[in-house]
């Protein structure tokens, strides 16, 4: 089972590079609150609390709660790209291969506490945060360009659209397995039986699709980020 880290900070400004350490450990607290307690328990005050410090140490490096979760979102990110890039099979494989390995690669994580947690807190955020939507928004591209590149290669007669449309579905089906078979739900102990139903079925989807008989030259994934910044997340998945 391939294991996410928590989180991958990238130092940006000369605070992380004097106070990396720190900072870290201020990101990686205030993720363990939201995994536990929940997005409302996350708070510089609990942070300092459980770190057993003041909170203007905290507030050293984040004058506003708001400005520490973007930084804990990005941090997931950059684990998600990760993750991105290290699940599946060997490049050696075929492509029928290395989605079968992706599928169960993207359950088994689904099966761990952290992402059984996280994810509805963070559903639920971007539906009132643009900024938390857009982050999400970039963590699904780029599961989906690996996705749409093997559907690509197992079916080569399809069209773009067809091609992401059908890697839309295929990750959405795998990410609404969360609230019945994550971490501790009432399914979970069904795990294997459903990633060998979903890498048989969602196989068999994309082996079976057909073309657009008349497809759109213009059409483009609908997307909530700028059209360079997809650019460089889609390109970046290579």
């Amino acid at each position: 089972m391939f294991d996410l880290a928590s989180l991958n900070i990238k130092a940006r400004t000369g605070v992380y590079a004097t106070g990396k350490e720190r900072v870290v450990k201020i990101l990686e607290t205030a993720l363990d609150i939201l995994i536990t307690e929940g997005m409302s328990a996350v708070t510089l005050r609990e942070i300092a609390r459980r770190m057993g410090i003041r909170v203007g140490a905290i507030q050293h490096y984040y004058s506003s709660r708001e400005d520490l979760i973007v930084d804990v979102l990005e941090g997931v990110l950059n684990s998600y790209e990760e993750f991105f890039d290290s699940s599946g099979a060997a490049s050696q494989a075929s492509p029928e291969e290395r989605l079968r390995a992706f599928i169960c690669a993207i359950l088994d994580d689904i099966h761990t506490m952290k992402t059984t947690r996280l994810f509805p807190e963070l559903w639920a955020l971007a539906n009132h945060d643009a900024n938390v939507a857009r982050m999400l928004d970039a963590i699904y591209i780029r599961s989906r360009s690996r996705v749409t590149r093997m559907i690509a290669e197992i079916n080569p007669a399809l069209d773009p659209r067809t091609r992401e449309s059908l890697a839309l579905f295929l990750t959405a089906s795998l990410e609404g397995t969360t609230p019945f078979a994550g971490h501790g739900k009432v399914w979970g102990a069904e795990m294997d039986r459903i990633k060998a139903i979903a890498c048989d079925s969602l196989l068999a989807m994309v082996r079976a699709a057909q073309p657009d008989p008349n497809p759109d030259p213009n059409w483009r994934p609908p997307t909530l980020l700028g059209a360079e910044a997809y650019r460089r997340l889609t390109q970046n998945g290579d």
